[in-house]
């Protein structure tokens, strides 16, 4: 294995601690002992933080053996899953905190509370990214032309300094 770059290895390094931070809250709060919430998102969570974990871990250690095709198929499935894993992290914290969840709340406070921040912080994102999205397709099907506005009022001028 070649010497990787040191942003790869940080960048798997905050991989690996976000998900087995939230790998660890979600286990904790799912025991037994606690009377907290578990449903479908804790579950999602906990197989998506699993998932997200041995997908970087491959494409970390097998980076140079994967087809960029099948590279990019790793990263837009992430994406999409993502999105739901957004929505649970969300809403499963936030119920956590409704619900006063002494597991949650009182034995995993810091944790608790990055997390709950941490869902605001990644819904925002979403919020910005689906905003982007929405104007690169609105500028694909032609919905908005901020480029040929700008370009046909120069050809305007031009025309004019013609005659």
């Amino acid at each position: 294995m070649a010497d990787k770059p040191q942003h790869t290895i940080l960048s798997l390094g905050i991989v690996l601690a976000i998900n087995l931070s939230v790998l660890y809250y979600i286990w904790y709060v799912s025991q037994e002992k606690c009377s907290c919430l578990v449903d479908w998102r804790a579950r999602y969570i906990k197989y998506y933080c699993i998932a997200v974990i041995v997908l970087n871990l491959m494409v970390f250690f097998l980076d140079a053996s994967l087809d960029p095709a099948a590279r990019g198929l790793v990263v837009f499935s992430i994406l999409i899953a993502g999105l739901v894993y957004l929505y649970a992290l969300y809403t499963y914290t936030h119920q956590l905190d409704k619900d006063n969840c002494a597991c949650a709340i009182k034995d995993n406070e810091y944790l608790h509370k990055a997390l709950y921040y941490y869902s605001y912080l990644f819904y925002v994102q979403a919020v910005l990214v689906a905003l982007i999205a929405f104007i690169l397709l609105g500028r694909t099907i032609g919905l908005i032309d901020i480029k040929n506005k700008s370009h046909k009022s120069s050809t305007k001028t031009k025309k004019l300094k013609k005659k």
